[in-house]
């Protein structure tokens, strides 16, 4: 009777699992590079966009087998985990390539931000647009948000092609003076995770939600 039993528990479980998705992989075994405690998460489409319509956070936008996201990837860890930050983690690469209807949903809530935040080096302006002057989201791809407001974001090295594919040259180079590239990133990205984190310190004290953070018109 009790293997009988059993054996019908058994058969229920595996139907329910039909259609299952499945375990992410944890982000810190896809990327060997994070150096301390990994804070990113793997988000969900609906986290992503509602962050980016009125939340207060980072996003980062990445492949796993993204050879300039690997070597990208810590300095956005480092510069959230000294700020007490999570980073909603997501990848990107087969929702660009399906050119889903998420995808187009990304690229227009950052469509604004683009020329702001447009990648310079070596005296070129480089934004990310395809052939047909259309947003492209190339990764790795950096995103800090403010109650829906994009007040930093950052590609730098992902239109690079004049590289290693590595991109260990290319943030070891030397530019403005003395300082390394990865150096001017890390700093970059600091400053952004800081303020960031003081913003939800004061929200959190306002007592908060994400259904108070709404984007300004």
């Amino acid at each position: 009777m009790k293997s009988h039993i059993t054996k019908i528990i058994i058969c229920l479980l595996l139907i329910g699992c039909i259609g299952c998705t499945p375990k992410q992989e944890e982000i810190s075994e896809i990327y060997p590079e994070i150096i301390n405690e990994c804070v990113m998460i793997n988000a969900e489409q609906d986290d992503i966009l509602a962050m980016l319509k009125n939340g207060t956070g980072v996003i980062f936008f990445s492949w796993k087998n993204c050879p300039w996201c690997h070597s990208y990837i810590n300095y956005v860890n480092e510069s959230a985990r000294v700020n007490d930050l999570q980073v909603l983690y997501y990848d990107m690469y087969d929702d660009r390539d399906d050119n889903t209807s998420f995808y187009k949903q990304v690229c227009e809530l950052i469509s604004d931000s683009i020329d702001e935040y447009a990648y310079v080096t070596n005296n070129q302006i480089k934004k990310a647009y395809d052939s047909n002057g259309k947003v492209r989201l190339y990764m790795p791809l950096v995103i800090y948000t403010d109650r829906g407001n994009i007040v930093g974001m950052d590609y730098s090295g992902s239109m690079e092609e004049d590289y290693e594919i590595n991109g260990d040259n290319f943030w070891n180079e030397i530019i403005d003076g003395n300082n390394k590239r990865k150096d001017i990133l890390a700093l970059k990205l600091n400053d952004w995770s800081q303020a960031i984190s003081q913003i939800k310190k004061q929200i959190d004290e306002q007592g908060c939600d994400n259904a108070c953070e709404i984007k300004e018109n």
